[in-house]
Formats: structure tokens, sequence, C-alpha cells
């Protein structure tokens, strides 16, 4: 018997998680000018109007069924009132990030002092100095111009630092950032590091500003309703929040509005913004006193199409059922309602419908003696369990 070694070329690594056998926006939009002008590379109008098309299939596919896939898992992240220090870049400037820069002063090794700007907050416990020749964590607030910091840090005395700061979260949006010299609204939320205002706060440029936590948090762009609770991570210990009506949630903010942990949620519908388009906000109770992640299920409203590489909700199998759903939509606005075009999409959904099937779960368990059903808290006016939107 011989040995040996088996070599091979392995294959490559996909660009992204989706297959390539997926459609993406550009390629259905070249199949529809083809057909539509006879050149898959339409420009100006001409282009526009392949796009329009293309969405309006992807419309008529999200609305045709309750596909699993517009049901995802996802979290909220709660947070206390937020504090950090303006870094805006420039005039008319609408990014926020939250970075301090000073002169570090250094005396008895760990004490690190900036009299000059008084750059230093309560809330930068736990946060890391970054200076020339290390970086310290600051370990006790002080004062507006000293902190202690955790290790030696007389190699960079007289040296420059910064401490970036990453405490913004998607819920914000909608709420205010207030500085010494103005408040502005928070209009986007780019990452942990950075978001958008409205207006611009370069006027606040290196100042401190506070974010209040009122209890009522932003979801996602995407939200169309939840389904089912809003429950604690593993091993918090804590059971789900009770859903009840949103002035029950007023009610009680009027006796006491901060707290350990929430236990009761609403839904509010927030004000419409009209370039916006419809939002939706958690309310709970009582405000968290410390950042809380809930976990939660959503009926989710798809964005149509805008740039050249999204895909459509579903993965591959779907894509060209979206695909031919478009070409229906082309053959409506020929004026050639329920032709051959219709009667194929009909088809390929009903196809695609029994794939869906199989990728929902087959058995969702035994409640033979209902050991599991959640009880019913004795306050008539909270209960726990889906929440009817109808």
């Amino acid at each position: 018997m011989s040995t040996g070694t088996i070599t091979g070329t392995a294959a490559a690594a996909p660009a992204s998680g989706e297959s390539t056998l997926s459609l993406t926006f550009t390629t259905m939009v070249a199949n529809i000018g083809q057909r539509l002008y006879g050149s898959r590379s339409p420009t100006g109008d001409d282009l526009a109007e392949c796009k329009r098309i293309v969405n309006e299939g992807y419309a008529y596919f999200v609305g045709w069924h309750d596909w699993s896939f517009l049901h995802p898992t996802a979290t909220i992240t709660l947070w206390p009132t937020i504090q950090g220090t303006f870094a805006v870049s420039g005039a008319t400037d609408l990014t926020v990030k939250d970075v301090t820069d000073g002169t570090m002063a250094v005396t008895n090794a760990t004490t690190v002092k900036d009299a000059a700007n008084k750059p230093f907050g309560a809330w930068m416990v736990g946060l890391t100095i970054v200076s020339t020749a290390a970086s310290y964590v600051i370990s006790r607030y002080v004062s507006t111009s000293e902190v202690i910091v955790s290790t030696d840090a007389s190699a960079d005395d007289g040296e420059t630092f910064t401490i970036t700061n990453t405490p913004f979260m998607a819920s914000m949006v909608g709420k205010t950032i207030k500085g010494t010299n103005g408040s502005y609204t928070i209009a986007t939320y780019v990452s942990s590091a950075e978001i958008t205002v409205t207006t611009t706060a370069a006027a606040d440029d290196n100042e401190h500003f506070s974010i209040a936590a009122d209890g009522n948090y932003t979801l996602p762009d995407d939200f169309g309703e939840p389904e089912g609770l809003f429950n604690y991570g593993p091993n918090t210990g804590y059971g789900p929040l009770c859903w009840t009506g949103a002035d029950v949630i007023r009610a009680k903010r009027a006796g006491s509005s901060s707290g350990y942990h929430p236990m009761l949620c609403s839904l509010q519908a927030m004000e419409l913004a009209v370039l916006i388009g419809q939002r939706w906000e958690l309310l709970v109770w009582p405000t968290p006193a410390t950042e809380t992640t809930l976990y939660y299920q959503y009926l989710r409203n798809p964005a149509a199409f805008s740039a050249d590489a999204d895909y459509p909700v579903g993965g591959m199998r779907y894509s060209r059922a979206v695909m031919q759903c478009a070409y229906a939509a082309l053959e409506t606005e020929q004026g050639r309602t329920e032709g051959p075009e219709a009667a194929r999409a009909e088809r390929m959904l009903t196809k695609v419908l029994g794939t869906n099937a199989r990728q929902q779960p087959r058995i969702l368990g035994s409640n033979r003696d209902n050991s599991d059903q959640i009880r019913q808290p004795t306050d008539p006016m909270i209960w726990q369990g889906g929440l009817d939107m109808t």
C-alpha cells in the first residue's frame, strides 16, 4: 500500500455571503432593458424606467406571501443617559463623533491632568487614553482636569493624547444631543462611533454633550410590527417584558421613570417625517440605569432596490421569482394584463412557496400539560404574549 500527499487548488471564497447565482439589481435592470429597449445598458430616463419596473415586480413578490425571511430576529440596546465630547470636522459638517484631545501633564506616575482644556468627564472611566509612547486605561475620574490611569504614564508627560469613545446606537435616531451652545436632532446612525445631525454642531466642537434617555427607543427603519415578546439575553435571570398600552407607560412614568431593569413595554408611532417616512419606537418602563440588550422578532418591510449590487430578500432561490415578477410588471405596463409572463410568475411563486415551507420548523414542540405557558400578571392593564396589531 503506497502513501502520499494529495494536493489541489482551494476554491476561491465568494465576495459575499450570497450565492453568485443570485440576481442583483443591476442584472435585473439589464434584463428589463433588453426586453423594453433592446439594450442591456439603458441610460437616463430609460434606466430610471427599468429600475421602476424591477421595483414594481419586487414589491409584488414581497407582498405575495408572508415569507419566513421577512421575520428576522434582532436586538435593541436600551441605554441610560449618554455623555461624551463633540468632535465636528467643519462649520457645515453634519457628522458628529466622540473624540477628546488634550495635552498630558503626568504627576505621581498615574495622575493625568489637563488644566488648560479640562476635557475629562466621569463617563470616561474605562476608556483608553492614546498618546505617543503608549495607551492608558482611565481607572478613576477626579475632575474635569484630572483622571487616574491604571499604569505608569510618565513616558507621555507633555505629549498630546486622544480619547475615542463609541457611545452611539441605532435606537438614538430622532433623539436630541445637547451641547453647551445648542441642541441637535440625531438624523442618522452611521456606526457606534459616528452619527449625523440635522443641523451642524460646529459651535459645540470639543464641548461635552449629553443624550438624555426618556425610555423611548427608535426601532429599525424596516420595522413593520413586533412578533411575540421582547426578551432579555441568556443567563440574565429576567423574564420577558409585559406588553401594555402607551398610556399605562406614561402613567407609570408620572410616578417614577428610572429603575434597575425594564418590566413593561409598548409601541408608539413616531411623528411622521415626510422625507424619511413612518418610524416606530419602543416604550419601556422603567428606563434602565445601565445598557440593556433585548432580543425580539419582527415583520420586516423591505426597502426598494437602490444600489446596483443589491440582492433581493430570501437569497438565490427566490431571485429568479423576483425577476419573473418584474417581467410580469413589464407585461402589465405594456397593457397585457394576466398575460403569459404573469402566469409564469405565479407558477414560480408557487414553486418557491414550497421551498419556503421547507425552511420553517416542522415541529414546534409539545404543550400537553401547559407547563410552558406564560402566566398572566395580576394587573388587568398589562399582559404577556403576542401583540395584536389589528
